[in-house]
């Protein structure tokens, strides 16, 4: 998992974390990115590049992994994990909203939508 190469090229958005168009979450990353490297460029002194490159990738590595992950949990592939989502889908959905995620977990897309967590956050919590 790399995403910069020296001090020359940075991945931002889906040419460093491609994912599932189920997600809906390409254009939210890539912002996030910027956003994320402006700031780590900032607390540098002189524009020092090559820290902000480091910086930034230390950080925003788990989000990339856990954006990975998530889209392919968000609406499964293979027919044994989809069987396991609309299983737990149905449970949630005939739960009160605040007994479901007791019982079966939170909803990753539910927490995208509704929340200001991190991607690695979301994942930590639907896991």
């Amino acid at each position: 998992d790399q995403i910069h190469v020296e001090d020359k090229i940075l991945l931002v958005g889906d040419a460093a974390h491609a994912t599932s168009n189920t997600l809906g979450q390409g254009a939210n990353s890539a912002l996030q990115d910027v956003q994320l490297f402006f700031r780590a460029l900032s607390q540098t002194s002189n524009d020092n590049w090559d820290l902000a490159l480091t910086t930034y990738s230390q950080a925003r590595l788990p989000c990339l992994r856990a954006v990975r992950e998530l889209s392919e949990f968000a609406f499964p592939q293979s027919p044994k994990m989809m069987k396991e989502f609309l299983f737990r889908s149905k449970i949630r959905n005939r739960l009160p909203s605040w007994l479901g995620p007791l019982v079966v977990g939170h909803d990753a897309m539910q927490l995208l939508a509704d929340t200001d967590l991190s991607y690695s956050r979301v994942h930590r919590k639907t896991r």
